[in-house]
């Protein structure tokens, strides 16, 4: 390897171990928080009752203006079976 194909190499790994650094500072500090839920908590429960009443998930998806996989992931955070 070239001396420049090496820098760049041990380079790359220091950017890395900076970036983590600093996103482990941020989340010490609250500052670096997760996305915010495409649902709020009357959402959540409106949809829910609508997947139990045996709406088709793509009709209850596209009432709330989401994605089937975003409707399947919140039915998963709330422990909701498919």
């Amino acid at each position: 390897m070239s001396d420049i194909g090496y820098i760049r190499v041990s380079s790359v790994g220091q950017n890395d171990a900076r970036q983590l650094e600093g996103i482990a500072a941020a989340k010490k500090k609250g500052k670096h928080l997760d996305r915010a839920s495409s649902l709020d908590e009357d959402q959540k429960k409106e949809l829910i009752a609508m997947v139990d009443s045996r709406n088709p998930k793509t009709e209850v998806a596209k009432h709330f203006g989401i994605s089937r996989q975003t409707l399947y992931n919140v039915l998963k955070t709330l422990d909701h079976s498919k």
